[in-house]
């Protein structure tokens, strides 16, 4: 199968193969080779939506995506950390917790620093070795987007010890899987999110490295990046 070329990306999702190197059709339902080996994207349209700012509770912030992106339908999975990255997946912090609980191929890829994320994204780059596509780390704005939060949810992050398979759980209303919990994911400026709550200041404060931290990664095309804006309200 041929490679697709950047202009083509336009289905509302893409999938490309870790092993193969390649980009194919989306089927009708996800398999477990779709947690493990392949890579699958969904496209995020963008728009405009509004975030309080705390502490400031009471001032909203209007912010802007100015572009479509697709962002990872699951949280990067240990089989997927291993093909990019080359190398095993190791638990080297959060040594109190039985590593049988959180081992698995189809399982989240937890205690990651936010310099392994990044060079993720870097060698999956160099993988698809398309140059007009940039895999990155989502933004903080574009993460909150694609979550679907909005100003009355209160979604309460799961606090589980036995980590799940990603895709056990619901979807949003984007059709992406483990937004909310149990993972803190990594966005690109150095902070991490989850979903106990868009007011909660600590779920996107930049914090030190957890042995939660996990990331998703997020395409766009090269000649389409521009930064999301935000508008502060009164």
């Amino acid at each position: 199968m041929s490679k697709v070329t950047p202009h083509e990306l336009k289905a509302p999702y893409e999938i490309f193969d870790l092993s193969k190197c390649e980009w194919e059709s989306p089927p009708t339902d996800w398999s477990e080779k779709h947690k493990t080996s392949k890579l699958v994207l969904r496209r995020i349209e963008k728009g405009t939506f509004e975030r309080r700012n705390p502490p400031q509770e009471n001032i909203i912030s209007q912010v802007t995506i100015p572009g479509d992106f697709y962002i990872g339908v699951f949280p990067v999975t240990q089989e997927q950390y291993e093909q990019v990255m080359l190398e095993q997946w190791q638990r080297d912090r959060g040594a109190t917790v039985d590593r049988s609980a959180i081992k698995g191929p189809a399982k989240p890829t937890l205690n990651v620093k936010y310099d392994n994320a990044i060079q993720f994204v870097e060698k999956l780059s160099q993988k698809v070795a398309e140059p007009n596509l940039s895999f990155n780390l989502p933004t903080e704005a574009q993460w909150i987007y694609a979550a679907c939060w909005l100003e009355t949810d209160t979604p309460t992050l799961g606090n589980r010890v036995n980590v799940a398979d990603v895709g056990c759980d619901d979807p949003n209303a984007n059709g992406l899987y483990d937004m909310h919990g149990p993972v803190r994911e990594w966005c690109l400026e150095k902070k991490q999110i989850c979903g106990n709550g868009i007011n909660n200041p600590s779920c996107t404060a930049t914090c030190a490295d957890s042995y939660y931290d996990g990331f998703r990664v997020c395409l766009t095309l090269t000649a389409q990046q521009t930064p999301p804006t935000e508008e502060a309200g009164e």
